[in-house]
């Protein structure tokens, strides 16, 4: 059976299994060349109990080879066992799907977003607090991604929700310029309301903002559009204003649906590399640069062969004004190459670094601080270049 459907069968079978079910236990191992999942749960029928044993036998490479199942202690489990796998067949060769709707909250830090934006049926849109100034850029944020999807069931729904969600938090990651995560609970120190007080451990979350919703909301029904006149070559964060998205992000996500999946592929990629980098970097200069660089050699992956080299995207793409011979090697070598390869770190996160009275610029700090830059600015202006090829070629009007 082919994987795809594969998939769609077991998730099917997972699923009416699911309803009748109360306890399971479960393993995997490799027998000979064969990879074995074996499973036993307690199925409830009414008053009738069995103990259903499945056995997914799949190759190496996961192709389904063979399923085993049996129920030895209830002879009307196992005939509803029979039944259950033939409707998980039958519904997963008719690809039978309902339609949910589906929310996903992300964060990030800077000023708001300008208002809700839609893309494609997906709505993203900010969720707006009483206590933050909508200008301040130091300040985490949430906004929503919103979307109605085909999906089996609701545990079907959450997954691939879930991968939709996070695919356009890291696509707008890298057109927005910021570093887009999932909010996770932690217990984390925080000062008290007294600043004279000690400090008090709490966990972190967020609660109370957000009202969950049934269905997808109308266009302009809970906020007010945001404004698409954004420039995406932009390099910072915005500041004393809306975060607004670049004016040609629908045409973005429109050549994305219309390009080769290998070249929708190769910018997912970059996307996500980009994200880390704003986020996993957030307070190391050379984790940032190098998964920046990263993202950059992500992307040239779908290109041709004399395009295909970081060096060659880069001198290509930027369109620069003069020489970057030697900032191309910087990022590259001394940068990326140095910290996978090595562990180095070369945006200078461990030497000495006096706070001193006379007024002193170290000539070394600063040159490579402007190189960071400089290089930043690069790779951002490369990815932004090749996506406006990418309009120009799919989406020509």
């Amino acid at each position: 059976m082919m994987s795809k459907k594969k998939n769609l069968f077991i998730s099917h079978l997972d699923s009416l299994l699911k309803e009748k079910s109360s306890r399971t236990y479960g393993c995997a191992e490799f027998i000979g060349d064969d990879f074995v999942n074996s499973t036993r749960i307690e199925i409830h029928l009414e008053e009738e109990v069995g103990n259903v044993f499945i056995q997914i036998v799949s190759s190496e490479d996961g192709e389904l080879k063979e399923l085993r199942y049996s129920c030895i202690d209830s002879e009307r489990v196992n005939s509803w066992l029979d039944s259950v796998i033939n409707s998980s067949l039958i519904n997963a060769l008719g690809d039978k799907k309902r339609k949910y709707y589906r929310v996903f909250l992300f964060a990030y830090f800077g000023a708001a977003l300008d208002g809700e934006y839609w893309i494609k049926n997906v709505r993203i849109a900010p969720v707006r607090t009483e206590s933050c100034n909508e200008i301040m850029i130091d300040v985490e944020r949430f906004f929503s991604v919103e979307f109605e999807l085909d999906a089996i069931d609701e545990l079907d729904a959450d997954a691939r929700g879930l991968v939709i969600a996070e695919r356009h938090a890291a696509r707008l990651s890298l057109l927005l310029n910021l570093g887009a995560y999932r909010p996770l609970q932690e217990h984390r120190w925080f000062l008290a309301d007294n600043p004279l007080d000690k400090s008090e451990l709490r966990t972190t979350g967020f609660y109370g903002h957000f009202y969950a919703r049934t269905k997808m909301p109308k266009k302009n029904e809970l906020h007010n559009l945001g404004k698409f006149d954004e420039n995406i070559f932009k390099t910072f964060l915005s500041v004393g204003g809306t975060i607004k998205f670049p004016q040609q992000a629908r045409k973005v996500f429109r050549a994305l649906d219309k390009c080769e999946d290998r070249v929708r592929t190769a910018f997912d990629s970059c996307c996500l590399l980009y994200q880390l980098s704003l986020t996993s970097g957030r307070y190391s200069p050379t984790v940032q640069l190098s998964y920046m660089v990263a993202a950059v050699d992500a992307l040239s992956d779908c290109e041709s062969d004399e395009l295909s080299n970081f060096g060659s995207f880069v001198r290509y793409y930027s369109q620069p004004q003069g020489k970057i011979d030697h900032l191309i090697d910087f990022m590259h070598g001394s940068v990326r190459s140095s910290f996978f390869h090595a562990g180095r770190f070369a945006g200078g996160e461990y030497q000495y670094e006096r706070l001193s009275t006379i007024r002193f610029n170290d000539p070394i700090k600063w040159t490579r601080e402007h190189n960071f830059r400089e290089c930043k600015k690069l790779l951002r202006f490369s990815i932004c270049n090749w996506l406006i090829f990418l309009i120009d070629k799919h989406c020509a009007e």
